[in-house]
């Protein structure tokens, strides 16, 4: 791993505290600890980027066919299915809660 992307875990990290507080707070200290990396290089914008990341979402109710794709301030669409009464709604989602939803570890 290059010394560089070495470099951003404590960047990012801080970013994270610094913009999104109250999802920092719930993550898990002990992630701060472990050894994990950031992948820097471009996939892509919007539904491309999407794609992307469905692809590391390990069998979870998420799969690509949800997305819908992204609006003017960069919220993530996707379709879901209300188990009320069976019907296809639209949600719309901040990046971050996208990622705290789908990607990060359950406690």
């Amino acid at each position: 791993m290059s010394q560089p992307i070495l470099l951003l875990k404590p960047s990012w990290l801080a970013q994270l505290r610094d913009k999104h507080p109250g999802i920092a707070a719930e993550i898990d200290p002990a992630l701060s600890e472990s050894k994990w990396n950031l992948n820097v290089r471009s996939v892509g914008r919007g539904k491309s980027a999407l794609r992307y990341l469905s692809a590391y979402v390990a069998k979870s109710a998420f799969s690509e066919k949800r997305l819908d794709g992204y609006d003017e301030q960069g919220r993530i669409r996707l379709w879901w299915t209300d188990s009320a009464n069976g019907q296809r709604k639209l949600m719309t989602l901040e990046p971050v809660e996208f990622i705290r939803r789908w990607l990060l570890p359950q406690q």
